[in-house]
């Protein structure tokens, strides 16, 4: 199962197969062409809600994003059905790599000690 990422667009690749080739129909989501929408910056709808998903340099979706407050949550599970991805949040340690919510403390924990370990504080400034 590959993994994409919601709220930011990352480097992390998702399905060359793009959402815009009709593949979502059967799950009454599809392209809205807006004044925005670009060749890599396209609008998936529901009708009620909706998404914007960008492209990256090989095609691939490199990452999606909601924006206000609609609730995308049946464009999100047409995408992660239709092309067997598991989508997660920029809030999840699965969106930086990491395993378990453990790991990516210890890690964040580690940076923040580096951080300690520096010379001078430029935060008292």
């Amino acid at each position: 199962m590959a993994r994409s990422h919601l709220d930011e667009p990352t480097e992390v690749p998702t399905p060359a197969r793009p959402p815009f080739d009709g593949a979502l129909a059967s799950f009454q989501v599809r392209e809205e062409v807006t004044d925005r929408t670009t060749p890599n910056h396209r609008c998936l709808t529901d009708g009620s809600n909706w998404l914007w998903a960008y492209r990256g340099d090989d095609g691939s979706v490199a990452g999606i994003t909601r924006y206000g407050l609609n609730a995308p949550g049946k464009v999100l599970r047409a995408i992660a059905d239709a092309f067997d991805v598991e989508i997660v949040s920029d809030d999840e340690p699965q969106y930086w790599g990491f395993d378990t919510q453990e790991k990516w403390d210890a890690w964040m924990e580690k940076l923040a000690a580096e951080d300690r370990d520096l010379p001078g504080d430029f935060r008292a400034s």
